[in-house]
């Protein structure tokens, strides 16, 4: 986990523990079961989230409604720093007397000392996205039947592959396709939607792409792959 060396810190920020940030993805999990509008900003906001559009509350003042445990681990503004500021992918090392720093990446791609994939849009989060494939794979073994499953994750910022499906209640956000058991809805693998990609030097359909890298994991194992009307084309059939 790398700071964002490109933000600007407020002048209260300090540095992120090891124990703070897991209290941070602890909280951002429960978050996901405990679903309320958005967070409280509260009466001031943070210098570093003065932009961040965000009205509701998880630490009201109503007793009613209120979920203290959001509260504990960390203070509201301190969360809020750190969602402004996390970044997972650390930038290449500056050389200060470099006056090229801001641009070397580029330039060692195209001269083959190759530091990013220029083809990944999903290169800043390419690892967290790894490192959890790997880890729902180890954890849980899921029964027979599976499927691939596609869900509509929220979001309406500024991104080339939002998608806009006006059947889902969500109807603007970043497509995820899963792996699910059926029976529990497990999640053992996920992709997250780009577009078509380049599978040897050609351009893959989606749903042939998708079917083909989710089901690695259970090719030969003796499952029952479940799917819909939108993976039956001949090469996904013969696959």
């Amino acid at each position: 986990m790398i700071a964002n060396e490109n933000a600007t810190k407020g002048e209260e920020w300090f540095p992120v523990t090891s124990d703070e940030l897991q209290a941070y993805f602890a909280l951002c999990i429960i978050m996901s079961q405990v679903k309320k509008s958005s967070i409280d900003m509260g009466l001031v906001k943070p210098s570093c989230c003065s932009n961040t559009n965000i009205l509701k509350t998880y630490a009201p003042n109503r007793a009613v409604v209120a979920t203290p445990i959001f509260s504990k681990p960390m203070p509201r503004k301190r969360f809020l720093a750190i969602s402004h500021f996390l970044h997972f992918t650390g930038n290449k090392t500056m050389n200060k007397d470099d006056k090229l720093n801001k641009i070397r990446n580029v330039i060692d791609y195209f001269t083959g000392n190759k530091t990013m994939n220029k083809d990944d849009k999903l290169n800043k989060i390419r690892n967290v996205i790894d490192y959890l494939n790997e880890k729902f794979l180890q954890l849980y073994t899921p029964n027979e039947s599976v499927a691939i499953y596609e869900s509509l994750m929220k979001f309406r910022g500024r991104l080339s592959d939002v998608q806009f499906i006006a059947s889902k209640r969500v109807r603007f956000g970043i497509k995820f396709y899963k792996l699910c058991e059926s029976k529990s809805g497990y999640c053992s693998q996920f992709r997250i939607y780009v577009g078509s990609e380049i599978v040897n030097n050609k351009k893959t359909p989606v749903s042939q792409h998708v079917m083909m890298k989710l089901a690695e994991s259970i090719l030969g194992k003796g499952y029952t792959l479940y799917l819909d009307n939108w993976y039956s084309s001949p090469h996904c059939l013969i696959f």
